[in-house]
């Protein structure tokens, strides 16, 4: 890693941009997956000098992601295959877990890389919906951690309700964003996790609360 910024940017720029070279989606998604599992492996044991560094890698991998998907029209079989790289090998992996520090960076830095490749290339909501299933099923699962469970709702659903008020507050100077969010898909889906017999109580609180919220967006602003 070097320890220059701007020649770090650019190192992590050149690292992603491997992914473009092999010509198997299933070798893309390895190469990325790899990458992902090898900081995670070794993130706990990194100095705090250059911890940093290693997680600028993380937003590149998931911003260059959304690059690609998009510059591809997100079209759903090329999505899929990231998506379920996200789903099975990072969120919703029985055998080996990501630590909650690399989870919870790739809560953090996801929506707002895909905010990003949204606004430059907008998809319907039904298009953008189908990114969020990994975090939705995670929330779902009662052996997800209280902490990942906390950053998800955050940094994910609350994150969005966040976006929205601020793009309609006349007293922030954001642009409004060129897409669409599929709020009722969202609220439909949360509810549906609320509402089962396996969520634990003090989870279904939280998530009727978030229904709640999505519920007096869509009728402000949809």
């Amino acid at each position: 890693m070097q320890d220059k910024a701007l020649l770090h940017e650019d190192l992590c720029d050149r690292i992603v941009a491997v992914h473009d070279i092999f010509k198997r989606a299933n070798e893309r998604i390895s190469f990325y997956y790899c990458l992902l599992s090898f900081i995670d492996k070794n993130i706990l044991s990194i100095d705090k000098w250059r911890i940093n560094k290693f997680l600028m890698l993380v937003r590149r991998i998931f911003r260059h992601i959304f690059s690609y998907t998009s510059k591809n029209s997100w079209n759903e079989s090329i999505c899929q295959k990231y998506i379920e790289m996200i789903d099975k090998n990072i969120f919703n992996n029985e055998e080996r877990q990501f630590s909650n520090v690399m989870i919870s960076h790739i809560v953090s830095v996801f929506m707002d890389e895909f905010d990003k490749a949204l606004n430059n290339v907008p998809c319907e909501p039904e298009q953008q919906f189908i990114w969020y299933a990994p975090f939705l099923k995670a929330l779902e699962k009662r052996a997800t951690s209280d902490y990942v469970f906390e950053r998800i709702t955050k940094e994910i659903f609350e994150g969005i309700l966040i976006i929205i008020e601020m793009e309609n507050n006349d007293d922030t100077a954001i642009d409004k964003s060129n897409y669409r969010f599929p709020l009722s898909h969202i609220s439909n889906s949360i509810f549906n996790i609320a509402k089962s017999d396996s969520t634990k109580s003090k989870r279904r609180k939280v998530l009727y609360n978030i229904v709640e919220k999505f519920k007096l967006a869509e009728k402000k602003y949809n």
